[in-house]
């Protein structure tokens, strides 16, 4: 059976575009060779992620996220059987901005007001697969802030 994943945690350190496109790589690489799909959102150095796949192999990914020297305070949001998949690519990875708060009807701008709300969670990760599947796009980049390494 598969399950859904999703986590939310602080950057240990100041974050740019550079460390962003190797997080992603890291991810797309090690998603691929798990079959494992996911959705890694980063906004104000804080990362929310969903990760889709069988149990067993998201336990594993979740474990090596724990002990991931550029995540602190890492939290789990929820864990759950799915039907299907939202993501059909191995990694997607979305720079969100304020708007995306504002499609889903969340009044905080924090990607840390997500930890207690996981149905909110849900609904952002939903609208964001809608947009990947409807661009035919492995990354949606709509950075925000100066990211410059």
């Amino acid at each position: 059976m598969e399950y859904e994943l999703i986590y939310h945690s602080h950057a240990a350190s100041q974050i740019c575009s550079k460390d962003l496109t190797k997080i992603f790589e890291e991810a797309k690489s090690y998603n691929s060779e798990n079959n494992l799909t996911s959705c890694l959102l980063f906004h104000n150095n804080e990362f929310l992620q969903i990760i889709e796949g069988e149990k067993a192999d998201i336990e594993v990914a979740f474990e090596r996220i724990l002990e991931d020297v550029r995540h602190n305070d890492v939290f789990l949001v929820d864990m759950q059987p799915i039907s299907r998949r939202m993501f059909e690519s191995p990694i997607v990875l979305d720079v969100v901005g304020t708007d995306e708060f504002r499609m889903i009807g969340s009044s905080d701008s924090e990607l840390a007001g997500f930890k207690t709300q996981p149905e909110l969670a849900q609904r952002l990760f939903i609208h964001i697969s809608n947009m990947a599947r409807s661009q035919r796009r492995d990354v949606h980049n709509n950075p925000v802030g100066p990211m410059v390494c």
